[in-house]
């Protein structure tokens, strides 16, 4: 079963900062982006399953493109969407198609402590999802 995590909150509560934080800090993958661009779209390979990020959030048309990409190639999902509207009405649609787990984290402010708990929570899962 594909697992999708999706990190929701209001613009600018730093859902793009902390998962982009999560590659950095917790899988150690160096990111050498412009500042100009704060979106990241990114598979690797951790522990034998296949890990996708995509922090764009609030443009469904993007996320739609970057998520058929990738559909096929990844074990556990990581993404971020708005509280509720069009983006979080995609991810949500998953958890009615057979073959995706989908659970919602909120982020609530773009502060060191909020992101850490995300990051925390973030891990938590996914750890939980390779021990199975």
């Amino acid at each position: 079963m594909k697992k999708i995590i999706v990190l929701k909150g209001e613009a600018g509560s730093g859902k793009s900062t902390a998962l982009t934080k999560l590659v950095k800090d917790v899988f150690e993958i160096e990111l050498y982006l412009p500042k100009i661009r704060k979106d990241l779209v990114i598979s690797f390979k951790y522990k034998n399953k296949t890990i996708a990020i995509i922090t764009v959030g609030d443009d469904v048309p993007k996320i739609k493109r970057h998520f058929n990409r990738i559909k096929d190639k990844f074990d556990v999902l990581i993404c971020a969407c708005r509280e509720n509207g069009a983006t979080f009405n995609f991810y949500n649609a998953f958890n009615r198609i057979a073959g995706y787990d989908v659970g919602f984290i909120g982020k609530k402010t773009n502060t060191d402590e909020d992101r850490e708990r995300v990051i925390s929570k973030i891990k938590e899962i996914i750890f939980k999802q390779f021990s199975e």
